[in-house]
C-alpha cells in the first residue's frame, strides 16, 4: 500500500492542485491550425446529389456513413472555414428519403388481364 492511501505521506507543493503557478495553458493540436479540406463533407454532399438522382438506396446508406464519419473527425477550428459536418449529414438525411419515400408511394398495381 503507497503511503498516500493510509494519509501517512507528505503532501508537497506539487500535488496540491489549487497552486497557480501549476496551471499550464490549452493548447490544441498542430494538426488542427493547419488549412484542409474537408473530404467526408464534400463527398456526402455529392454522394447525397447523386442518390437523389439515381434513387439508389445503397448509396444512400453510404453517404449516412460517409456523413458520420465527417462529423465524427470534424474540428472545431474548421467550421470557421465555412465547412460543418451538419450540412452532410443534412444531405444524408435527404438522400435517404429521397431513395426510400418513392417506394412508400406509388405503388405497383396488378397487371391487367
Amino acid at each position: 500500500m503507497s503511503s498516500h492511501a493510509t494519509g501517512g505521506g507528505k503532501s508537497t507543493k506539487m500535488d496540491d492542485p489549487r497552486d497557480p503557478g501549476l496551471e499550464v495553458g490549452s493548447t490544441v493540436p498542430p494538426s488542427w491550425k493547419k488549412q484542409s479540406l474537408d473530404p467526408f463533407g464534400s463527398s456526402s454532399m455529392m454522394l447525397g446529389g447523386l442518390t437523389m438522382v439515381t434513387r439508389n438506396p445503397v448509396v444512400a446508406w453510404t453517404t449516412i456513413f460517409i456523413g458520420l464519419w465527417g462529423w465524427l473527425n470534424s474540428h472545431p477550428l474548421r467550421t470557421k472555414d465555412g465547412g460543418t459536418a451538419g450540412q452532410g449529414i443534412i444531405y444524408a438525411v435527404g438522400a435517404l428519403i429521397a431513395a426510400y419515400v418513392p417506394r412508400l408511394i406509388i405503388t405497383q398495381s396488378a397487371p391487367a388481364s
